[in-house]
């Protein structure tokens, strides 16, 4: 950002930071932490943040790493001073990053909010949930067309697997994942402290490693990796005309807005390797442009959709309600907010954009209450959204209660009758234009147990 400012001093044990924290600042950071630990030996050092102003999602997991590496490399023992700014400083605990400088003084983020936040993997199964937390958390924040789901799935599947299986970091990986404010832009950031770039090639320069490292089929063990995923990924990037860094050592590679390709040396080395990717997901032929190998264009294996929702031979696509919705929680607890309701009806509609021709089926078992305005915010306005005769062609409700029964029909009931739902009319201005009287319409509310759960 421009006129972005940052400054950083450093007396004693204290590393004292002023203004706007971000990658551009990162450099200085890193190099004041590693002088305060590394060099000159401090084994408890004071990092004063009281000063700054702003910190953005994308600086948070090299940060997070190198804060996890020092602890547990070197025995470090981090003091943080939170922002004045009470934004800053809620903004700094709610994504997780002073959990990972000073976690016997922060509570560890909670991991089933849709929020983003920093996310640790140290091995395969770990490495499994934070890649379906990511792609679960987009389908809530965006619209996604199944290549979109398929191309964020992918490249972030091939990122974080690189980093366990060439990184050598003791620590694993980190990971952020967000959508940027007012786009259908996706961000994702990967960052480790392990060995490098470089050295996994067995390459002494590590500006032209970084460099190597994207070019396509290049990789440490062609006999078990094709060497696709940081080439597939910074293709993304490059047919997004957003954002694509990659930083490892002393190398840093980075793709101008003019999609432009540049490589540097930088003085100030990152103690391992980051990546920053943007993928724009209002480009409807993404893929086709972007994952080109051997000169032929190919669809994604990696597909989020089969992998985590049963899809059944009768062409039904099959979701637990207590999935879509960590708020379900326990069997017996009620459900919630119209934030999380607003969340679920986003996962709901994008399921069913990605699968069209298929009936989604929405499995309320072990669930006994839900909120009245979760009710209204997913199913009166799902109904507005697609239109009666769609609703009931391609919505199904299983296992309902008869309280959820009675909420969810009430909230499609003054849905309908009231046509009202916040953004309807760009979705589809057709649905909210007259919904009554309908061909259907009986004199009472009936229940289309079969097809759908339906008020009319």
């Amino acid at each position: 950002m421009s006129g972005a400012f940052f400054e950083r001093r450093v007396l004693g044990s204290t590393l004292e930071l002023f203004g706007d924290l971000r990658l551009q600042s990162l450099d200085e950071t890193i190099s004041a932490i590693r002088q305060l630990t590394v060099k000159s030996g401090y084994s408890d050092i004071t990092i004063n943040m009281s000063n700054v102003t702003s910190v953005t999602k994308s600086v948070m997991p090299p940060l997070a790493s190198y804060a996890r590496y020092l602890r547990q490399e070197y025995r470090i023992d981090f003091d943080i001073v939170e922002s004045r700014a009470p934004v800053v400083k809620n903004f700094i605990r709610k994504h997780g990053l002073l959990y990972h400088f000073d976690p016997s003084n922060s509570d560890k983020p909670k991991t089933n909010s849709s929020d983003p936040i920093i996310l640790q993997f140290k091995d395969h199964d770990e490495r499994e949930v934070a890649v379906d937390r990511i792609v679960n958390a987009a389908l809530r924040a965006t619209s996604l067309g199944r290549q979109h789901i398929a191309a964020l799935d992918w490249a972030v599947n091939e990122i974080t697997d690189n980093v366990l299986t060439h990184s050598s970091s003791k620590t694993g990986g980190f990971i952020i994942s967000h959508k940027l404010y007012n786009s259908e832009i996706l961000e994702f950031v990967v960052a480790d402290c392990g060995v490098g770039i470089a050295r996994s090639l067995s390459m002494l320069d590590e500006a032209e490693a970084v460099e190597r490292a994207i070019q396509e089929g290049v990789t440490r063990n062609k006999t078990t990796n094709q060497g696709n995923g940081l080439y597939g990924t910074y293709r993304l990037g490059l047919a997004s005309a957003g954002v694509f860094v990659l930083k490892s050592r002393h190398g840093n590679l980075y793709v101008t807005k003019e999609g432009v390709v540049r490589v540097r040396r930088d003085q100030v080395p990152f103690p391992g390797t980051f990546l920053v990717c943007q993928i724009d997901c209002s480009q409807p032929d993404l893929i086709e442009r972007a994952f080109v190998f051997g000169g032929r264009s190919h669809t994604p294996a990696f597909d989020y959709l089969e992998r985590k929702h049963e899809q059944g031979s009768d062409g039904e696509t099959n979701v637990m309600a207590s999935e879509i919705c960590k708020t379900f929680g326990s069997r017996q607890s009620a459900v919630g907010s119209r934030q999380s309701g607003g969340e679920a009806r986003k996962y709901l509609r994008n399921l069913l954009e990605a699968t069209p021709s298929n009936v989604l089926v929405v499995d309320f078992d072990g669930i006994n209450v839900v909120s009245s305005s979760f009710a209204d915010e997913v199913f009166g306005k799902l109904f507005v959204e697609l239109g009666p005769m769609r609703f009931m062609r391609n919505v199904k409700l299983k296992n309902t209660v008869s309280a959820v029964e009675a909420l969810i029909d009430r909230a499609i009931t003054l849905r309908a009758q009231s046509g009202l739902c916040h953004n309807c009319n760009r979705d589809n201005p057709a649905a909210v234009t007259s919904l009554n009287p309908y061909p259907f319409r009986s004199s009472s509310t009936t229940y289309f147990r079969n097809a759908a759960l339906i008020a009319v």
